[in-house]
């Protein structure tokens, strides 16, 4: 935890594979604006289930899982800001367009590396534009199109998983 604590405040820095070192700053800073902050928060939880909490950091444009292993700080994952922790360690991503509304669901177990190991897609357009999910609507599961009966039972397990065990802590508000 104490290394968590050094990261949230600009003492110490993540090593991303791809990316380099992350600091604190990299993530709730907008780029060419350093007297701004994007609207950020975090909170420790297990998302993998190995028993160890990592660092949920998540701003307005980046959200990173930050995990301490063999004495530095790693990023063990990188999400868009869309993604959501589930009380079960895995991923929700909600992205919803409009005029008509269409949403887009994504669900993602990863392992305990950090890599996806499971990803479902679903989703529903308002087809009647009566801005109701209705039984005259459109449904996908999985790139198929379903009746509104079946997408509500195939994602039932899916959307019913809450995140009631996650509580963010404010580090910035928007300026």
């Amino acid at each position: 935890m104490e290394f968590y604590e050094d990261f949230l405040q600009g003492k110490r820095k993540a090593i991303s594979e791809n990316m380099g070192e992350i600091g604190i700053t990299d993530i709730t800073i907008p780029k060419g604006e350093p007297e701004k902050y994007y609207s950020s928060k975090y909170v420790y939880f297990d998302s993998d289930k190995d028993g160890l909490k990592e660092l949920h950091v998540k701003s307005a444009r980046y959200y990173y899982i930050i995990k301490y292993e063999n004495g530095n700080l790693m990023v063990w994952k990188q999400l868009s800001p869309d993604w959501e922790p589930l009380d079960n360690g895995a991923f929700l991503e909600e992205r919803i367009f409009s005029a008509p509304t269409y949403t887009v669901y994504s669900y993602s177990v990863v392992d305990c590396n950090g890599n996806d190991a499971f990803e479902i897609n679903f989703g529903t357009y308002d087809s009647n534009y009566n801005g109701i999910q209705d039984e005259n609507d459109e449904y996908y599961f999985d790139g198929l199109k379903v009746e509104k009966n079946t997408w509500d039972t195939l994602t039932n397990r899916y959307l019913s998983v809450g995140n009631d065990e996650i509580e963010w802590v404010i580090l910035y508000e928007e300026t």
